[in-house]
């Protein structure tokens, strides 16, 4: 279960391996975990909700040097869309979840990178990950 304001940390010394579905890649740094898809995703539970958390995501976009100019993030709750960045920087993200999204067993946090890049079919070096974001730590706040 993720607890209210308990965070998901990602990279070699993270605990978000217990969440992952799909499109993580393994840790590289003791920080933080990049996509290795388009998709990325995560399963929690909840628990009963009062009233609508606030999602904080902290990510670092894949911009390759400066070869690309930002990459775009969309973040659905169980199959429902509550936010889009267009980010070119670091970011800490706050985003409103409504409670009614969210269910008390089962949610799946999902994270659709269009612009998610494979740094070998580019020709910048030999690495096959479909690179968006660098995740750095996830965190559902009592709102």
């Amino acid at each position: 279960m993720l607890a209210l304001n308990a965070p998901i940390l990602f990279g070699e010394n993270g605990n978000y391996r217990r969440y992952t579905v799909r499109g993580w890649s393994d840790p590289d740094n003791p920080v933080r975990t990049w996509t290795d898809s388009p998709v990325a995703e995560l399963e929690f539970k909840t628990g009963l909700l009062k009233r609508d958390p606030l999602l904080q995501i902290e990510a670092v976009p894949f911009l390759a040097d400066a070869a690309l100019p930002f990459q775009e993030l969309s973040i659905y709750v169980n199959g429902l869309w509550v936010n889009f960045v267009r980010a070119n920087n670091h970011i800490i993200l706050d985003t409103r979840v409504p409670r009614a999204y969210l269910n008390s067993q089962r949610n799946l946090l999902s994270f659709v990178m269009p612009r998610a890049t494979c740094p070998r079919d580019e020709g910048w070096n030999e690495d096959e990950r479909w690179l968006g974001f660098a995740f750095l730590r996830i965190e559902l706040l009592d709102g």
